[in-house]
């Protein structure tokens, strides 16, 4: 069940970075490889932080 929070941040920090680069900022030069990368480093991230902070707890 973990695992779905982690795929829901990368839907959601994806489709954000496309409305904002598709929609708001249309010249800024972003490309779907960008915005795929950037998605999976938060993702990554997130997971990372929860992982230190439950160690940090127990």
């Amino acid at each position: 069940m973990k695992s779905m929070k982690y795929i829901l941040f990368f839907l959601v920090s994806l489709v954000l970075q496309a409305i904002l680069f598709f929609g708001i900022k249309r010249d800024s030069g972003i490309t779907i490889l960008d915005m795929l990368v950037m998605s999976l480093l938060f993702s990554l991230f997130m997971f990372l932080i929860d992982r230190v902070l439950t160690k940090k707890q127990a």
